[in-house]
């Protein structure tokens, strides 16, 4: 569990989603909240004083805010390597979050895939169910080559899954031309707690990325993000934050 959830106050109603979110985690894991302002410095530099610490922040899912000042949280995803919990504009925490699933996202890519295992952390300490998503752009006459190959790799992050949850786990093959607006919707159709996506990587549509779909998804989504920016080594069985 975390012992600490940083939330930085940068005005509005979305910020205090964002701090009932961290409120009810905390009294969940027994961990503390620390609200601070919105100078990015100060955020890192408590974060990185504080050993297992999550950020926890609202975000309006563009890259500038009113006023022409950057989104706080593009320079926190620049500079943290952990899974940063984000609050999009359309959350609004409900009396049971949370209780429907984790919806982990993968485009079988291993930079996309290293969220799969912190995600799983986090289906586990929530005590929810985790449930794999992919998104592929594929033609209606290619869906069956494809899904066998996808279906393989599914496969394999499933029994990733189900050994840290220590349960059977299932996965969504979906197709379609906006993954962004797929993949918001079926966590809005599932009540899902939280969807967890990386925010680099080449994703299985050629004309997007992830980051770009990430985002996306956080300004559509009714549940909050949790979003990591992987690194270049592939990896899953590391040490790291979180539950």
């Amino acid at each position: 569990m975390y012992d600490r959830l940083l939330v930085p106050d940068v005005g509005g109603e979305m910020s205090m989603g964002a701090r009932a979110v961290a409120e009810r985690l905390a009294a969940r894991w027994g961990a503390e909240v620390s609200v601070l302002g919105h100078d990015p410095d100060e955020l890192l530099e408590r974060y990185r004083s504080s050993p297992n610490a999550l950020i926890v922040m609202s975000s309006p899912a563009r890259s500038r805010v009113p006023g022409g000042r950057t989104n706080l949280a593009d320079t926190v995803l620049q500079r943290v390597e952990d899974p940063v919990l984000l609050i999009g504009p359309k959350f609004a925490i409900s009396s049971d979050w949370p209780s429907g699933p984790v919806l982990i996202c993968s485009d079988q890519t291993p930079l996309s895939e290293q969220i799969v295992w912190p995600a799983a952390r986090w289906a586990k300490a929530l005590g929810v169910e985790p449930r794999l998503i992919t998104v592929t752009d594929k033609t209606p006459t290619l869906a069956s080559v494809d899904a066998s190959t996808a279906a393989s790799t599914m496969g394999q992050l499933t029994s990733m899954v189900e050994s840290v949850v220590g349960r059977a786990v299932n996965y969504d093959l979906l197709h379609g031309n906006d993954p962004a607006r797929i993949i918001a919707d079926q966590a809005q159709w599932q009540h899902a707690s939280l969807i967890a996506m990386a925010t680099h990587g080449r994703s299985g549509l050629s004309r997007m990325t992830m980051g770009s779909i990430a985002m996306s998804v956080l300004h559509r989504a009714t549940c909050p993000v949790l979003v990591e920016k992987p690194t270049l080594e592939s990896g899953g069985d590391g040490e790291e934050r979180g539950p």
